[in-house]
């Protein structure tokens, strides 16, 4: 609400009771799943963003002011049905991070953490070191996480995604307003944030996505760590997980035929098989994992592919990271294990077609 913009931009829309939110608010809205209510959870909205990363020599010359990253940390957890889900990976991400820049949280004066709901909140502010396990609850209490109070850092100044935007990726706007607070520039400017100060972490729980596989270059597979395979017991992916083991990729579409993303239940719909050809949407070269397992195979690519039938799936592409590109034709082959197998896209070429 401190954005002018944006509030014109509500009225625009016909968005209506767009002021602030209370506790009161919040408790009072519809019960979600218990004890999260409708405003505990993030919103759905379309948006999009970007940020440049550049050499210093090249950064030093831009028209901007820069940002310059100090210290990162990456690790990747899946927490799934009956598991804890009071740690997350930020707890093997966070150590790391703060090493590498010199700082300790207690130095931290802006934070911007990922907030699919409260409760990824106050777990992400517990495994980052700003507060003990358990004691997010009162770490927080009080606003003491305002931009306009001292003492802690500034929480989410553009209103994070439960209160701003959520159109999927949430993690880029966390940078950028973390470089819009270290150029002065945010509509909820902390009085001169010293940097290094924004920690950014994206911290999403998603128990119905598998971990993205990995391939050796070369490497004797026996000789790495265990690598975690996909629970058979999980009911929304069981069945997905079942067929890989057939080698075969599948999909669904709801009852009134619309293509049911990779790979949830179709309650009500149909099962289809892919002919697992597509085409790189987007992807990542994987340089640093917490787990041993993923670690021992860097650099590895993963990707969104956009399979032929419509629909989108994330996994690896087994191929050297200079070679892969977007718009890449691929197509998926399998790493066989006891009870299932492991989707891994290959480029087209390499399967002699």
């Amino acid at each position: 609400m401190r954005n002018p913009e944006a509030v014109a931009g509500l009225a625009a829309l016909g968005i209506r009771n767009s002021g602030e939110i209370t506790v009161a608010d919040v408790l009072g809205s519809r019960l979600v799943a218990d004890p999260l209510h409708l405003l505990d959870c993030c919103l759905v909205s379309d948006g999009g963003g970007a940020v440049v990363i550049a050499a210093a020599d090249v950064a030093r010359d831009c028209r901007t002011t820069a940002v310059w990253i100090t210290g990162s940390g990456e690790a990747v957890g899946y927490p799934g049905t009956g598991r804890d889900i009071t740690t997350s990976a930020a707890a093997l991400s966070g150590p790391p991070a703060f090493a590498e820049a010199g700082v300790r949280p207690e130095d931290v004066d802006i934070a911007m953490i990922y907030d699919s709901f409260t409760i990824t909140v106050l777990t992400l502010l517990e495994d980052l070191g700003f507060a003990k396990k358990g004691e997010g609850g009162p770490y927080v209490e009080g606003g003491r996480l305002r931009f306009d109070r001292p003492g802690a850092p500034a929480l989410n100044t553009d209103g994070g995604g439960l209160s701003s935007n959520h159109p999927g990726m949430r993690g880029i706007f966390l940078l950028i307003e973390a470089a819009r607070q270290l150029r002065g520039q945010s509509t909820s400017q902390v009085e001169a944030p010293a940097p290094p100060s924004p920690m950014a972490t994206a911290g999403c729980s998603a128990p119905a996505t598998p971990p993205p596989p990995s391939f050796s270059r070369g490497a004797d597979v026996t000789e790495t760590p265990t690598r975690p395979l996909p629970a058979l017991t999980e009911p929304d992916t069981a069945e997905f997980w079942r067929a890989c083991g057939e080698h075969r990729l599948t999909y669904g579409t709801g009852p009134g035929g619309d293509v049911v993303f990779f790979p949830r239940r179709t309650d009500g719909g149909q099962v289809h098989e892919s002919a697992g050809r597509g085409a790189i949407y987007t992807f990542t070269v994987v340089r640093r994992h917490g787990h041993p397992y993923f670690r021992s195979r860097t650099p590895y690519v993963v990707a969104y592919v956009d399979l032929d039938e419509g629909f989108r799936m994330l996994a690896e592409v087994d191929a050297e990271p200079d070679a892969v590109h977007v718009g890449m034709r691929v197509e998926v082959g399998w790493e066989d294990h006891d009870e299932t197998a492991i989707p891994v896209f290959r480029p087209v070429r390499t399967l002699g077609t």
